[in-house]
C-alpha cells in the first residue's frame, strides 16, 4: 500500500458476549475527540469509506498476519465510530476471547490512511477530515508499539531537549519511530522538519559516540606485567592446560601426554 497507515489511540472494549456458536465484542474504535497525538477526527470523516461497501479488517494488535474475525456493524452516531465485531474460532481467536473475558486485553485501535485533513502549523492540530478506515483490532497497550505513527506523532511538538530523551529506547524502536514519522511527513507533500533532523543527529552522534567508547575497551592491550610475574603466570597456565588435556582424554578414551 502506498499511502501511509496511521493508527488511532486505544479506546476501551464496551461489551464482550457469547453469540451464537461464538462470540462477539463492541465497542467504539474511534471518538470525535482529540487523540493523544494531537489528532481529531471530525464527524462524517468515515462516511464515504463506509458507505462504498470496502472492507475493514478486524486484527489483533494492528497485525494484517493475525485476523480475529470481521465487522458485523460499523457506523458513526454523535460520539464517534461504533463497531460490532464477530470473533472466529480459531485458536488465536479462544486466545484472544480469553484475555478480553479476563481483562488482559481490553482496548481496540484502528488503522486508517488520512484522505482529507486539515493542520494547524502552530498547534500542531490535525483534523481528519476523511479517512480510509483499513482495519480495526483489538490491542492491549495504550500505545501499542506496532502502531508506530501514533507514536511518534507527539514528537515534533516536544521541546527538543525532551525530544532527545530517544535515547532511552532501544536502537530498533528508535529506527522504527522515526521511519514512521518520516514516511509520514513525506505522504503529506512535507519534507521532515528541522527539528527532527537535528534530533536524528543528535541520537546518531550519541550512538557514534557509544560505539567509540566499546571499541576502544575491546582494543586496549591489557597492561604490561612484570617479568617474573609473566614467567609464573606462564607455568601455572602452562599446568593448568595440560591438566585440562588429561581430563579429556580420560573422558574420551584418548591417551595424552
Amino acid at each position: 500500500m502506498s499511502a501511509a497507515l496511521d493508527y488511532g489511540t486505544p479506546l476501551p472494549v464496551a461489551e464482550v458476549k457469547a453469540a451464537g456458536d461464538g462470540w462477539e465484542v463492541a465497542g467504539y474504535a474511534s471518538t470525535w475527540d482529540r487523540d493523544l497525538g494531537g489528532d481529531v477526527v471530525a464527524p462524517g470523516a468515515f462516511a464515504a469509506h463506509l458507505g462504498s461497501g470496502a472492507k475493514v479488517r478486524f486484527l489483533y494488535a494492528h497485525d494484517a498476519a493475525q485476523v480475529l474475525g470481521r465487522p458485523l456493524e460499523l457506523r458513526e452516531d454523535d460520539r464517534g465510530l461504533f463497531g460490532r465485531f464477530r470473533i472466529s474460532q480459531t485458536r488465536l481467536g479462544q486466545d484472544v476471547h480469553r484475555l478480553l473475558t479476563d481483562g488482559a486485553l481490553d482496548s481496540f485501535s484502528i488503522g486508517f490512511i488520512p484522505r482529507d485533513f486539515d493542520r494547524d502549523e502552530k498547534s500542531g492540530l490535525r483534523t481528519l477530515k476523511s479517512v480510509e478506515l483499513v482495519e480495526c483490532s483489538v490491542v492491549a497497550m495504550p500505545m501499542n508499539p506496532q502502531a508506530t505513527v501514533t507514536a511518534v506523532k507527539a514528537l515534533e511538538g516536544l521541546p527538543i531537549e525532551e525530544a532527545l530523551n530517544l535515547s532511552s529506547l532501544s536502537g530498533d524502536e528508535t529506527l522504527r519511530l522515526v521511519n514512521a514519522l518520516w514516511e509520514r511527513r513525506r505522504a503529506e507533500g512535507q519534507r521532515p522538519s528541522d527539528r527532527l533532523i537535528a534530533l536524528v543527529e543528535a541520537y546518531r552522534q550519541k550512538c557514534q559516540e557509544h560505539s567509540d567508547a566499546l571499541l576502544a575497551v575491546l582494543t586496549t592491550p591489557a597492561p604490561a606485567r612484570k617479568a617474573t610475574e609473566s614467567a609464573f603466570d606462564s607455568l601455572v597456565d602452562a599446568h593448568l592446560r595440560r591438566a585440562r588435556l588429561r581430563e579429556l582424554g580420560r573422558r574420551y578414551g584418548v591417551t595424552t601426554s
